[in-house]
Order: C-alpha cells, then structure tokens, then sequence
C-alpha cells in the first residue's frame, strides 16, 4: 500500500528504440505503461504484431470474464465496509482507527494517481494517417505496432504518469506514514477479534484483488482513449536480420532499419 506512487517504474528503466517504417523516423516509446505491456506480450526471436485504435474504455458486460472481477473488486469494498461495521459493533476503537488509516492512505494515493495521470502532449494531429512502428525491446523481443497516427501517438508519446509535485510528494509521505503508524500503534492495542478482522480484511482483500487480475486479458492494454490488443506472432526468426530483410521488402524502405542499426550501408534490396 506504501508503493503505490511506484507504478511509473514498472517499465524498469527501458525507454526501446522505435522506428516508424512509414517515414523512416526514429524515436523511443516513453509512456511507461506501455513498455511494460509490450515487454509482457514480447517473445524472444519472434515479432508479436499489434493492432492499435481509438476505444474509450468502458466495462464489457457481455464477457464473462469482465464482469466475475468487477464483481470481486466490489467484494473487497463490502468487505471493508462490513469490518467497519463490526469494529463499531463490538466498540473496538483502536481497530475502527486503523481501518480509518488505512483508507485515508489509499484514497490519497488515489487521488495522487488520477491527477498524475492526465492526458498529456502528444504530438501534432494527423487524422485519415496510418502508421506502422516497429519497436525493438530488450532481450530480442520485437514488436509491430499498426494503427492510426493519432491512436499510436497517443499510446507512445509522452508520458503515462507525469513527476510527482512537492505536495504530491508530501502527501504520499503521509500516506506512507499513515500505513506505518496503523501498524505500529492501533493494531497491538486492539482486541483478539478487533485484530482478526483487520487480518481478514487485508489477507481477503489481497486474495480477490488476486483473482479480479488473473481475469484480467494480459494481451490487450486500455491507454489513453485507446486499445492495443496481439493481433498475431510469428514464426521464430534465426537471426534478427532476416526480420530485417522482410519488414523491409514489405514496407519498400531501408532507412529506418539503418538507423535502428539492423543493417549496414546498402547491403538490402529494397525492391518488391
């Protein structure tokens, strides 16, 4: 609960090179949820293919899957709210105190979070445009990411999460604080049955939290007013040059395969 503010760094440090074979530009993705969906769905020696478009995003009640964890996020709710009850039942005010620090700390993170992640710049418009990036992570895996302009801009350019303010900063630290100190002062001082309702509380909730992420479609990522869902992988290629070789024979450019350093000097027929 105290690393909320951490989710900017699951990317882990990786900013991969991108070119975009339509124009031959060459730039780094930089929106860190982003990276972190295409290190998960990438496979070594394989070019996993992307389709991306504009799709606001709402719940889809007709599947399944979708509406089992929205239902077992609102668990965790109504569980929260019936240990709070029952504290107030059974007058254990200590724990009813640490109840009360632990929602204070996860609505300030929250809110912290909504307003570090509003939309931000994204380059010029350029509607009716499609594109066509190739992206080059870490560990050989290479993913193709086709879409319209706009849609691919949004979901590569700029940032997921802006840098934290000075009161974002301090906030948080209460926060933080707030976790520590339910810890360390009402939980020894509550009752037996006080302290086994905080337990089920926090080991129920992290189990639902669990499934309701096990649910969760891993290849396909709602960023920005837009959807990026696996089209397709391909064969495994044996070397990252013969990937080379075929983007480039379908595309009719080598450019940007010289500047991402896939090839050297003229040694590619571009030809169809």
């Amino acid at each position: 609960m105290h690393l909320q503010q951490s989710a900017s760094e699951l990317n882990h440090g990786e900013y991969p090179a991108t070119a975009a074979m339509t124009t031959g530009y060459v730039f780094r993705v930089e929106n860190q949820a982003t990276v972190s969906f295409l290190q998960n769905i990438g496979s070594t020696g394989r070019l996993t293919t992307v389709n991306v478009r504009a799709s606001p995003k709402r719940v889809n009640f007709s599947d399944a899957k979708s509406v089992l964890g929205l239902l077992l996020y609102v668990c965790t709710v109504l569980m929260t709210l019936a240990a709070v009850v029952y504290a107030l039942v059974i007058a254990d005010w200590w724990v009813l105190i640490a109840f009360l620090c632990l929602m204070v700390s996860r609505f300030i993170n929250i809110k912290i979070f909504k307003d570090r992640a509003v939309s931000q710049w994204y380059g010029a418009k350029e509607p009716g445009v499609n594109g066509d990036l190739l992206v080059l992570l870490s560990q050989d895996r290479w993913i193709r990411l086709k879409g319209p302009v706009d849609a691919l801009k949004a979901v590569t350019s700029g940032r997921w999460l802006r840098d934290m303010t000075r009161q974002e900063r301090s906030a948080e630290n209460v926060a933080k604080m707030l976790v520590y100190a339910c810890a360390a002062i009402p939980a020894p001082n509550a009752t037996s049955a006080g302290n086994l309702a905080l337990v089920c509380v926090l080991l129920g909730s992290a189990l639902l939290l669990g499934c309701a992420n096990m649910l969760i479609n891993t290849e396909t990522l709602f960023m920005h007013d837009c959807v990026l869902a696996v089209k397709e992988r391909s064969k495994q290629y044996v070397r990252r040059l013969d990937l080379s070789h075929e983007l480039i024979k379908e595309t009719g450019r080598d450019d940007w395969a010289r500047q991402l350093g896939m090839i050297k000097g003229d040694a590619v027929n571009v030809t169809m």
